[in-house]
Protein backbone atom coordinates (compact mmCIF):
# COMPACT_ATOMS: atom_id res chain seq x y z
CA UNK A 1 0.00 0.00 0.00
CA UNK A 2 1.54 3.42 -0.65
CA UNK A 3 1.76 6.53 1.12
CA UNK A 4 -1.75 8.02 -0.06
CA UNK A 5 -3.87 5.34 0.50
CA UNK A 6 -2.60 4.81 4.19
CA UNK A 7 -3.96 8.93 4.48
CA UNK A 8 -7.02 8.51 2.59
CA UNK A 9 -10.62 9.32 4.92
CA UNK A 10 -12.33 6.41 5.09
CA UNK A 11 -15.59 5.94 3.21
CA UNK A 12 -19.19 6.86 5.26
CA UNK A 13 -19.74 3.26 5.26
CA UNK A 14 -16.44 1.75 6.88
CA UNK A 15 -16.87 4.85 9.51
CA UNK A 16 -20.19 3.44 10.22
CA UNK A 17 -18.70 0.21 10.61
CA UNK A 18 -15.89 0.95 12.67
CA UNK A 19 -17.76 3.58 14.85
CA UNK A 20 -20.62 0.70 15.46
CA UNK A 21 -17.92 -1.61 16.40
CA UNK A 22 -16.44 -0.07 19.32
CA UNK A 23 -19.48 1.61 20.63
CA UNK A 24 -21.58 -2.12 20.39
CA UNK A 25 -18.62 -4.19 21.81
CA UNK A 26 -17.92 -1.44 24.84
CA UNK A 27 -21.20 -0.66 25.67
CA UNK A 28 -23.41 -3.41 24.23
CA UNK A 29 -25.82 -3.02 21.12
CA UNK A 30 -28.67 -2.11 23.15
CA UNK A 31 -27.44 0.41 24.33
CA UNK A 32 -25.98 2.18 21.78
CA UNK A 33 -28.41 3.82 19.66
CA UNK A 34 -28.01 4.13 16.12
CA UNK A 35 -28.10 8.55 16.38
CA UNK A 36 -25.00 7.96 18.29
CA UNK A 37 -23.34 5.83 15.63
CA UNK A 38 -24.65 8.28 13.31
CA UNK A 39 -22.85 10.88 14.98
CA UNK A 40 -20.15 10.16 16.06
CA UNK A 41 -18.90 8.31 12.88
CA UNK A 42 -19.18 11.83 11.23
CA UNK A 43 -21.37 9.88 8.32
CA UNK A 44 -25.06 11.19 7.10
CA UNK A 45 -28.37 9.21 8.17
CA UNK A 46 -29.01 8.83 4.44
CA UNK A 47 -25.34 6.81 4.46
CA UNK A 48 -26.26 5.24 7.30
CA UNK A 49 -29.80 3.79 5.30
CA UNK A 50 -28.34 3.32 2.13
CA UNK A 51 -25.42 0.95 3.12
CA UNK A 52 -26.80 -1.18 6.26
CA UNK A 53 -30.98 -0.27 5.56
CA UNK A 54 -31.12 -0.47 9.61
CA UNK A 55 -29.93 -0.99 12.96
CA UNK A 56 -30.22 -4.86 12.51
CA UNK A 57 -28.35 -4.46 9.30
CA UNK A 58 -25.31 -2.69 10.69
CA UNK A 59 -25.72 -5.18 13.97
CA UNK A 60 -24.87 -7.90 11.40
CA UNK A 61 -21.88 -6.49 9.72
CA UNK A 62 -20.71 -5.85 12.96
CA UNK A 63 -20.77 -9.46 14.27
CA UNK A 64 -19.17 -10.83 10.70
CA UNK A 65 -16.84 -8.09 10.96
CA UNK A 66 -15.74 -9.97 14.21
CA UNK A 67 -15.88 -13.42 13.30
CA UNK A 68 -13.36 -12.44 10.60
CA UNK A 69 -11.27 -10.34 12.99
CA UNK A 70 -11.28 -13.40 15.07
CA UNK A 71 -10.41 -15.77 12.58
CA UNK A 72 -7.70 -13.24 11.11
CA UNK A 73 -6.26 -12.93 14.94
CA UNK A 74 -6.29 -17.23 15.22
CA UNK A 75 -4.33 -17.14 11.85
CA UNK A 76 -2.05 -14.81 12.71
CA UNK A 77 -0.92 -16.13 16.20
CA UNK A 78 -0.76 -19.63 14.97
CA UNK A 79 2.20 -21.45 14.49
CA UNK A 80 2.21 -24.39 12.40
CA UNK A 81 5.65 -26.00 13.45
CA UNK A 82 4.53 -25.88 16.89
CA UNK A 83 2.95 -29.35 18.59
CA UNK A 84 -0.98 -29.47 18.70
CA UNK A 85 -0.26 -28.04 22.91
CA UNK A 86 1.72 -25.04 21.70
CA UNK A 87 -0.75 -24.18 18.80
CA UNK A 88 -4.00 -24.35 20.99
CA UNK A 89 -1.73 -22.11 23.81
CA UNK A 90 -1.43 -19.71 21.70
CA UNK A 91 -5.31 -18.94 20.59
CA UNK A 92 -5.49 -17.91 24.15
CA UNK A 93 -3.07 -15.10 23.51
CA UNK A 94 -6.19 -13.48 21.73
CA UNK A 95 -7.95 -12.73 24.86
CA UNK A 96 -4.84 -12.13 26.90
CA UNK A 97 -3.71 -9.94 24.52
CA UNK A 98 -6.74 -7.51 24.60
CA UNK A 99 -6.71 -7.60 27.95
CA UNK A 100 -3.81 -6.64 28.54
CA UNK A 101 -4.27 -3.71 25.98
CA UNK A 102 -7.28 -2.80 28.46
CA UNK A 103 -9.68 -3.20 24.65
CA UNK A 104 -11.60 -6.34 26.25
CA UNK A 105 -15.25 -6.54 26.50
CA UNK A 106 -15.98 -10.22 26.69
CA UNK A 107 -17.26 -12.18 23.76
CA UNK A 108 -18.74 -9.89 21.20
CA UNK A 109 -21.30 -13.12 20.52
CA UNK A 110 -22.03 -14.04 23.60
CA UNK A 111 -22.84 -10.24 24.07
CA UNK A 112 -25.28 -10.23 21.39
CA UNK A 113 -26.50 -13.52 22.36
CA UNK A 114 -27.27 -12.38 25.77
CA UNK A 115 -28.95 -9.21 24.68
CA UNK A 116 -30.92 -10.69 21.86
CA UNK A 117 -31.70 -14.06 22.72
CA UNK A 118 -34.26 -14.72 19.85
CA UNK A 119 -32.98 -12.63 17.90
CA UNK A 120 -32.26 -15.39 13.78
CA UNK A 121 -29.79 -13.24 12.16
CA UNK A 122 -27.31 -12.94 15.64
CA UNK A 123 -27.88 -16.34 16.08
CA UNK A 124 -26.96 -17.29 11.94
CA UNK A 125 -23.87 -15.18 12.40
CA UNK A 126 -22.72 -16.31 15.93
CA UNK A 127 -23.06 -20.39 14.54
CA UNK A 128 -21.14 -19.73 11.66
CA UNK A 129 -18.41 -18.40 13.73
CA UNK A 130 -18.38 -21.65 15.79
CA UNK A 131 -18.32 -23.41 12.73
CA UNK A 132 -15.36 -21.15 11.75
CA UNK A 133 -13.77 -21.42 15.10
CA UNK A 134 -14.33 -25.44 15.29
CA UNK A 135 -12.54 -25.63 11.99
CA UNK A 136 -9.63 -23.39 13.26
CA UNK A 137 -9.67 -25.98 16.36
CA UNK A 138 -9.78 -29.05 14.59
CA UNK A 139 -6.96 -27.55 12.11
CA UNK A 140 -4.44 -26.57 15.20
CA UNK A 141 -4.78 -30.15 17.28
CA UNK A 142 -5.14 -32.19 13.45
CA UNK A 143 -8.95 -33.63 14.22
CA UNK A 144 -12.06 -33.31 12.43
CA UNK A 145 -13.91 -30.34 13.74
CA UNK A 146 -16.65 -32.40 15.19
CA UNK A 147 -14.55 -34.38 17.44
CA UNK A 148 -15.65 -33.86 20.94
CA UNK A 149 -12.39 -32.45 21.66
CA UNK A 150 -12.53 -29.91 20.35
CA UNK A 151 -16.23 -29.20 21.50
CA UNK A 152 -14.25 -29.24 24.84
CA UNK A 153 -11.55 -26.79 24.09
CA UNK A 154 -14.22 -24.24 22.97
CA UNK A 155 -15.81 -24.71 26.16
CA UNK A 156 -12.40 -23.92 27.75
CA UNK A 157 -12.04 -20.96 25.70
CA UNK A 158 -15.63 -19.78 25.84
CA UNK A 159 -15.23 -19.87 29.79
CA UNK A 160 -11.78 -18.35 30.15
CA UNK A 161 -13.14 -15.50 27.97
CA UNK A 162 -16.50 -15.01 29.94
CA UNK A 163 -14.24 -15.95 33.36
CA UNK A 164 -12.34 -12.47 31.86
CA UNK A 165 -15.14 -10.38 31.69
CA UNK A 166 -16.65 -10.81 35.28
CA UNK A 167 -13.56 -10.63 37.06
CA UNK A 168 -11.79 -8.28 34.48
CA UNK A 169 -8.79 -9.73 34.66
CA UNK A 170 -6.92 -12.51 32.56
CA UNK A 171 -6.44 -15.39 35.02
CA UNK A 172 -9.34 -17.28 34.24
CA UNK A 173 -8.04 -17.28 30.42
CA UNK A 174 -4.76 -18.81 31.75
CA UNK A 175 -6.62 -20.96 34.01
CA UNK A 176 -8.41 -21.84 30.89
CA UNK A 177 -5.24 -22.14 28.40
CA UNK A 178 -3.75 -24.72 31.24
CA UNK A 179 -6.60 -27.08 31.05
CA UNK A 180 -6.56 -26.79 27.31
CA UNK A 181 -2.69 -27.87 27.73
CA UNK A 182 -3.57 -31.35 29.80
CA UNK A 183 -6.59 -31.97 26.93
CA UNK A 184 -4.21 -31.95 24.37
CA UNK A 185 -1.39 -33.66 26.31
CA UNK A 186 -4.29 -36.29 27.20
CA UNK A 187 -5.78 -36.56 23.98
CA UNK A 188 -2.51 -37.06 22.11
CA UNK A 189 -1.00 -39.78 24.52
CA UNK A 190 -4.47 -41.42 23.91
CA UNK A 191 -3.51 -41.90 20.64
CA UNK A 192 -6.56 -40.51 19.15
CA UNK A 193 -4.75 -37.78 18.06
Amino acid sequence: MNAANTNAPLKSADRLLATATELFYANGINATGIDTVIAESGATKGSMYHHFHNKDGLVAAYLRGESESWHVAAKLVDEPTLSATARVTLMFTIPSSAIAAGSFHGCPFTNAMVERPQDTAIGEIVSDYRRTMAEHVGGLIGSDPTDPIVAQLMVLYDGGVTGAKQTRNAEPVHVASAMAQDLVRAWAASGRA
